[in-house]
């Protein structure tokens, strides 16, 4: 067989794509590189006439890519193009991955899940990192005299990076993928029935133990729900998932004070003057009366790429809380609403829900589950205002969606 560039492309496109999932979960000064080798590789290969062909039986490529063509428009109407066009930098992704994996050869099933249990063993690595480097650090302040809690909780992804919120975001669809990979192998070990509840619930732990709450709520849905449905009648294994969830809550919060702290932070919204919200509770109902106050204001058309965080510092300014400039609106779907008015909102709605439709009808659930989760998540956060939400979604969006759908479903 004649050996040529575009063979040695399919399978360095391979390489790539594994290479990118194990660095996602750090650095992006280590991520974009391989980014920018995946689309250099992509223009390498040629072959555009069967490129082009691909993208046109993939209908949700046009969907998918729409989001990063709304940054675009949305330049229109904007007044602080600087801040659009640094917007539309970081979006790239979204417009990179789509194109690349629409019209890139299908991988195989077998090469699907060594992509995915490469990212596995990266996120688990990446939490081993995070130990290492609080126990070093506790180390260095007091040689463990006393526990500095923050090191073990909420900042150990600092060492990554990333907030906690992506962290939890991140590990809680390793949760899925994990389950996913177990339920549909076909030749089961006993070391895999032994070896599966450890490594599910260390995931669990470590997503309490880091208070991504937001991240914790969805993963205990999620994963309640998968069960009542994959299982029906069998009770058993719902009441089970219920029993791990409230067994490493309770031990974790018994044992670490900051864990509680943190939840009571989230429903401490009182007025009292004797009893002052938490400075968390402040923030969120900061965020949420502002953003409501613009989108009021500019519904229709929204405020154009670029200007939401600006509007929203002038906005906590009048309010006399300066100290929270730079606050998003911490909700993807205010975010698209102020930024691109209702006809946005209903595209981004559109981007999710139809591929949705797809998975639930073909019965992809990882899909399902990947999409579920990005959906609950973005209730209480902007993840596509930051790169590390912005690649993590473009990327397994595109790589489900592109591998696990049938084409000839999405006409």
């Amino acid at each position: 067989m004649k050996i040529t560039y575009p063979l040695i492309s399919q399978k360095l496109h391979f390489l790539l794509l594994v290479v990118f999932v194990v660095t996602l979960p750090f650095q992006m000064k280590v991520n974009n590189p391989v980014i920018v080798c995946l689309a250099a590789n992509w223009l390498l290969s040629l072959d555009f006439k069967a490129k082009i062909n691909r993208l046109k039986r993939n209908t949700l490529f046009f969907l998918f890519t729409s989001i990063f063509l709304l940054q675009i428009v949305g330049l229109l109407w904007t007044s602080n193009v600087p801040e659009g066009m640094f917007s539309l930098q970081k979006t790239l992704s979204l417009l990179i991955f789509p194109l690349v994996l629409a019209s890139s050869v299908k991988l195989s099933a077998s090469q699907v899940r060594l992509i995915l249990k490469a990212f596995v063993i990266s996120c688990i690595s990446a939490t081993i990192y995070c130990i290492v480097v609080a126990l070093y650090k506790n180390y260095q302040l007091c040689k463990f005299a006393w526990i500095h809690w923050n090191y073990y909780t909420i900042e150990m992804s600092y060492t990554l990076g990333m907030s906690h919120v992506y962290l939890g975001l991140y590990l809680s669809f390793v949760f899925f993928i994990v389950a996913y990979l177990f339920l549909t192998k076909e030749n089961k070990r006993v070391i895999d029935y032994i070896f599966l509840p450890f490594l599910l619930s260390y995931l669990i732990a470590f997503v309490v133990i880091i208070t991504s709450k937001i991240a914790f709520i969805s993963l205990l849905l999620l994963s309640l729900a998968s069960s009542l449905l994959l299982f029906k009648k069998r009770l058993i294994a719902f009441s089970t998932i219920v029993f791990i969830f409230i067994i490493i809550v309770t031990v974790l919060q018994k044992n670490i004070p900051h864990i509680t702290e943190r939840v009571k932070e989230v429903f401490n919204f009182s007025s009292d003057k004797a009893n002052k919200p938490s400075f968390y509770s402040q923030q969120r109902m900061a965020t949420f009366e502002c953003s409501m106050e613009l989108i009021k204001k500019n519904w229709l058309i929204g405020v154009g790429t670029g200007d939401c965080n600006e509007l929203l510092n002038d906005c906590y300014d009048q309010k006399g809380i300066p100290e929270f400039k730079w606050l998003d609106s911490h909700n993807e779907y205010f975010d698209f609403l102020l930024t691109f008015g209702i006809g946005g909102l209903l595209l981004f709605l559109a981007s999710l829900f139809m591929p949705l439709y797809l998975a639930i009808k073909q019965k992809q659930f990882l899909y399902v589950l990947f999409l579920c989760h990005f959906m609950v998540c973005s209730l209480t956060e902007n993840l596509l205002d930051n790169n590390k939400g912005i690649v993590f979604y473009a990327f397994f969006n595109s790589f489900l969606g592109f591998n696990a759908l049938k084409k000839n479903e999405d006409k």
